[in-house]
């Protein structure tokens, strides 16, 4: 299943299985170490899912991570709009008055900031898979973690926007 291919590196069905066990691992904390059910609602308040947010927290976790690493693969250009998703949780973790993640999320974007003057053209550094999965991974941790996981549509709106361009691609290529 997790095989070795030397000088291929993981394969697509093995990112997967990592992703799944990742966002498993998150919402194992979420849920079970945190007891965090709810899900606050703009004008509802909280809502408590109980065990049904566990898939939504995988769904969103494979989701986002996959969005971000499609978007930096098609132009490479997804540090500007990781600054930009980061920079609106930095104003949420600003406005709950929460220090811990404002740090947080302002190193990741003061790294960002560093990658992205490394890489104007001609680029020298590529951001990969590793790092492109692991920045939509965290970007949704950070959104369950600020309670805000129903703002990432629109934050992330750029990353979902070229998820569903390149879904639309593949339905329309023909076999």
């Amino acid at each position: 299943l997790v095989g070795s291919h030397p000088g291929h590196g993981v394969q697509a069905h093995e990112k997967i299985i990592i992703q799944l066990v990742i966002g498993g691992v998150v919402a194992w904390w979420l849920s079970f170490k945190l007891d965090w059910t709810e899900l606050w609602l703009p004008w509802v308040g909280n809502v408590d899912l109980g065990f049904f947010i566990i898939p939504i927290i995988v769904f969103l976790v494979m989701f986002m991570a996959n969005a971000v690493n499609i978007t930096d693969g098609i132009d490479g250009l997804s540090a500007g709009t990781l600054i930009i998703a980061y920079g609106a949780f930095f104003a949420i973790a600003l406005q709950q008055e929460s220090a811990n993640m404002s740090l947080l999320v302002a190193t990741i974007i003061g790294a960002l900031c560093g990658y992205l003057l490394f890489n104007i053209k001609p680029a020298k550094y590529q951001m990969g898979d590793v790092a492109s999965l692991g920045m939509g991974i965290l970007l949704t941790a950070i959104a369950f973690a600020l309670d805000r996981p129903i703002l990432l549509p629109i934050i992330g709106m750029i990353f979902i926007i070229e998820i569903m361009k390149t879904f639309n691609r593949l339905k329309n290529l023909k076999v």
